[in-house]
């Protein structure tokens, strides 16, 4: 889009650039502007078999020319006092492996620019750190999407960014899956095969916090610079059998910061 002009009393044209728009949005179903997409949904508890579907997208505020990867920083918190069992993903946790990550955009989202390629790229949950912040009912939860090839991106252009999906498997055996919750995209980081990044916080064009099982974004979390993944509560013991181990992996920035 070409800048408006104003033309001054002494024949001097001032441009006004359009401003862009960027930030972060979660949403239920779909990806932002995508059809069936809702800020809020009840779990399937009931049914072990179903899988609801948290989806990330993204707008840049600046141009990054050699985009190659994005880490993603979480935060969640239950309306009980702590964490419910179903709510500790964590390794060890009741409801461990009962989320996965995906950075592969399903049919019916191309109203979101997909920056991970046809077969998505390499996505992987990175940490799942409980009692974040010294608050028993809040969890943090850090991953990370990287590609193979550098790709231009677009200040203001909407992005797919994730598909994290929480399984309905473990509910019978973990208790606490109709407890109310908020779920914030609390910071992206994005970055550049060149070294350089951007960090993106705050509401895009639909929001960047979606409700489970209740009205709304009850608490709204702090979208302030992430910090270590530290402070860790204790696990609730299982109550079931067959959930699997998760691993604890590192961000790409860690990773980007080994290698310099």
């Amino acid at each position: 889009m070409k800048p408006a002009l104003l033309l001054l009393a002494c024949g001097t044209a001032i441009a006004f650039v359009p401003k862009v728009w960027a930030g972060l949005d979660l949403s239920w179903n779909a990806c932002n502007l995508a059809p069936g997409s809702t800020s809020g949904l009840n779990f399937a508890c009931a049914d072990p078999d179903s899988s609801q579907h948290l989806f990330g997208s993204f707008q840049l505020p600046a141009d990054l020319g050699r985009f190659i990867a994005m880490d993603l920083f979480i935060d969640l918190k239950t309306a009980s006092p702590e964490l419910p069992p179903f709510w500790h993903f964590e390794p060890e946790g009741c409801n461990d492996g009962a989320l996965t990550f995906s950075a592969a955009r399903p049919p019916g989202n191309e109203a979101c620019q997909n920056p991970w390629g046809v077969s998505g790229a390499t996505a992987y949950i990175a940490g799942y750190s409980t009692g974040f912040g010294g608050d028993p009912s809040r969890a943090r939860l850090v991953a990370s999407v990287f590609r193979q090839r550098p790709i231009y991106l677009t200040a203001g252009t909407n992005y797919f960014g994730f598909d994290l999906a929480f399984l309905m498997g473990n509910a019978p055996c973990c208790p606490g899956c109709e407890t109310g919750a908020e779920i914030v995209w609390s910071a992206g980081y994005f970055y550049d095969s060149t070294g350089a990044s951007v960090v993106v916080s705050g509401p895009g064009l639909l929001g960047d916090c979606v409700a489970v099982n209740g009205p709304g974004c009850f608490v709204r979390l702090s979208s302030a610079t992430p910090d270590p993944l530290e402070q860790r509560a204790p696990m609730p013991s299982r109550s079931g059998i067959g959930c699997p181990t998760a691993a604890i992996g590192r961000t790409w920035g860690m990773i980007k910061q080994i290698y310099r």
